[in-house]
This record gives C-alpha cells, structure tokens and sequence, in this order.
C-alpha cells in the first residue's frame, strides 16, 4: 500500500516535525532492499515527468515526494469562491484542475513547498482510494467548505488523473471503540438525516434566530460543494428534499415566517442555489415546484432587497435564467417582475458592469427588464469599433537593424502623403 498525503497549510506550518517523520518513512520504503510499490511507483513517475519536459534533477524530486499542500504561507485549497459563485457550472473537471494546481507544491527532505508542473497529478493516478477523518461529533461534514475543498478536491483530483472515481471513505472515529471506515455517501446521507432534514434540528437553528438561518443557507452551499467535487457520492433527490423542507415547510415549522422575521436573505440564498441547480440540470423540479421557487425568490428579493452574495449577484446565467423563467412560467405579475429586475439592475450595476442585464454586453442607456433582447437601435449604440486602454499598450524596442528599418520604414510615406495633401488641398 502507497499513501499519497495532501494537507492544510495548518499541518504543515503547526506540526514541521510530522512531516520530516512522515518523509522519513517513505524514503525507508523507497531504500529497502526488496521491490515494493513505492519504488516502482516512483520510478514510474520519474520517467513520466522527465518525459513532460521536467528537468531531470526536479522529476528525480518531485518522484520521491509523497507530501503535497498548498503554497508556504498559504492555507486550504482556495475552492470556496469557485463553490458559491457556480464557477464550476459547464466544466465538471474545474474542481479538480483547480485542486491540482494549488496543492501541487511538494514537500520532502529535498523540497520545501516547490510546484513542480504536474507533480501532485503524476502521484495520483494509480491512487484507488481517498480518506478523509472525522473524530469531532460537534462539526459534521457540511457544517463547514473544508471536506469538500479537501477531500472532495483529492476525490475530483484523483478522478481526473487516474480516469475514475476512487473509492471515497470517511473515517469516524467520533466514538470510542465504535472506530470504522464509511462511504462517504453513506455517512453524508445519515448526517443530512439527522441534521437538515431534522425538525428538532430546524427547531434549534431557529432558536438561534439570525445565526441558524445563516447556518442553514450555508449547509445547502456546502452540500453544493460536495457533490460538485463527489457527485458520485450525493444522490439528486437531496436537493428535492431541501425544496420540500425549506422552501414548501412540509413539517409546517412556520419556516417561511421566521427566515423573513430573522435573516430573510438566507431563504433567499437557499432558493437562488436549488434555482442554479435546476438550472444546471443537476436535478430538474417539476414546473410547479419551479414557480414556486421563482415566486419565493422574486418576492423576498422585492421586500427585501437582493442578498448579493456570490451565486445572487455574480452568476450572470442564473440572473437571466431566474427573469426568463418568472416570465415564461408566469410566477409573479408583470410589476412584480419589473420590480425585481429594478432592483437586482440597481444592486449590480454599474460597479458589476450590470451583470449580463443586456445579453449584447453593452452598458445599458436605460433600464430593460432582465432577458428582453436588445432592439436594434440599442445594438447599434452599444457597439464598439476599436477600443484599447491606453494602460494595456506595451512598447518594445527593436533589437535588430533590421527592426528598426521596419518600424521606421512607414514614417517617409506618411511625410510624402502628409505634404501631398497639404499641397493640393
């Protein structure tokens, strides 16, 4: 068995001493006398990243490495924007990509936090299994955005590497002698039972007033996180469960009530994610159940303005899908809709350039509700011909005669033209 580690900058930077030990302990492996996976494991990827152009005293490093963590001075995996502001929609190996990229430096006897270009991805493709532990029966694995950076980027990491999904575990050691490996489904399923789909669990984030709406919003963005990195792992009727629970109150827990009295752009951010989903495609609600999302998020953006975190505000596709659909499915009436058109206009313009308002990508003139293509005279208006910052000019000097022959060469033909014109104007 070879283990490949990746971690936090908080392992590396709080416990040094581990790492030399766990170094240690591969390079004993790599040196015995008899074969074994890491020494023919490391030859492999020796051969491999001196066939990518690796130099060769870098791939004899980056071979033997087996501790991969992000950048010195830097903690965790930097994934949380890409989760909420659904950068990852249309591109399934984003997460991935971005993972490989800034965990890749390694760490060793010979190198202190070096990336060395496809390092981390040459480790993981023979990887069959990712680990991640829990021991802390106070956090569960969507409380916070680090399983799913972590684990669930070294679970897209190694899928994208080695070309399927590796086995995905989880160890719980949160009882004492009740020590045991879990799918990572499995253990995500049972948590999501006992905690956000149950009403005594509901019933004590309301307790907590504006701090359990918050709590709520964020365990629906984390499990967006999850099955982006792990989608094998979640099955799609969650996000059915989260609409039945949250958005229709099916345990009639007074819920809509309270997230207005107590934090209204919570439910608000509830409904723009399970709105993204449905767009995505990654579950499809039934039209119904679609108004009614639409509706709910049409009239608490109108009472009480747009929360603008990520997914609201800065994902243009949901933006005009959430205006297109409203009006195709009739969701609120014509003014209600241009109120909300309104106030996401004024919410994200002009610092975020309107946010696609205008599918032709001009500055609008005037407001226009949200998806309406632009008429011709506006297309007109919003054209560009030529237009370069003068900020993104760079000048380079010739470095040959011959250089400066071409750049110079134009300068008597516009003189000639320039007295030509002079002379018979």
């Amino acid at each position: 068995v070879e283990v490949v580690l990746t971690m936090s900058g908080l392992f590396r930077d709080g416990m040094p001493e581990k790492l030399e030990l766990l170094d240690k302990a591969v390079r004993l492996v790599r040196e015995a006398p008899e074969d074994n996976v890491v020494q023919s494991n490391t030859v492999a990827a020796e051969q491999e990243l001196l066939a990518s152009g690796v130099a060769p005293e870098k791939a004899r490093q980056a071979a033997r490495a087996r501790i991969f963590g992000p950048q010195p001075g830097v903690f965790g995996v930097g994934m949380s924007g890409m989760m909420v502001a659904s950068q990852d929609d249309g591109d399934p190996a984003a997460p991935a990509n971005l993972y490989l990229r800034n965990m890749n430096y390694a760490y060793s006897g010979e190198l202190r936090g070096e990336a060395i270009r496809g390092a981390l991805k040459q480790q993981l493709k023979q990887n069959q299994i990712v680990i991640h532990g829990r021991s802390s029966n106070l956090y569960g694995a969507i409380d916070s955005d680090e399983t799913y950076q972590f684990a669930g980027g070294l679970n897209a990491a190694t899928s994208l590497a080695s070309g399927k999904a590796p086995e995905y575990l989880i160890a719980n050691a949160r009882k004492s002698g009740g020590e045991r490996y879990e799918e990572a489904g499995r253990f995500l399923s049972r948590e999501l039972a006992t905690r956000l789909w149950n009403e005594k669990w509901i019933e004590a984030m309301k307790a907590s007033g504006y701090a359990g709406a918050q709590h709520i919003s964020m365990e629906i963005e984390h499990l967006y996180g999850f099955r982006a990195t792990a989608p094998e792992q979640v099955d799609a009727e969650v996000w059915q469960q989260a609409m039945d629970i949250y958005i229709h109150d099916k345990h009639n827990l007074g819920l809509e009530k309270w997230f207005k009295e107590a934090n209204p752009h919570a439910r608000q951010m509830v409904a723009a994610r399970l709105m993204e989903i449905d767009r995505q495609g990654v579950y499809q609600f039934s039209t119904e159940d679609r108004r009614h999302l639409v509706r709910a998020y049409l009239e608490s953006v109108n009472a009480s303005g747009v929360s603008c975190y990520a997914n609201a505000c800065a994902n243009r596709k949901l933006i005009r899908h959430v205006a297109i659909t409203a009006r195709e499915l009739n969701a609120v009436s014509a003014r209600e809709l241009r109120r909300y058109e309104k106030t996401v206009f004024d919410a994200t313009s002009p610092a975020a350039a309107d946010l696609e308002i205008r599918s032709d990508g001009s500055p609008p003139a005037k407001h226009r509700p949200l998806g309406k293509p632009p008429s011709f005279p506006d297309s007109i208006q919003g054209m560009k011909i030529f237009e370069i910052p003068l900020a993104n000019i760079r000048v380079r000097t010739p470095e040959t005669p011959l250089g400066w022959a071409a750049l110079l060469m134009p300068l008597p033909f516009g003189i000639l033209l320039g007295v030509s014109r002079r002379r018979f104007s």
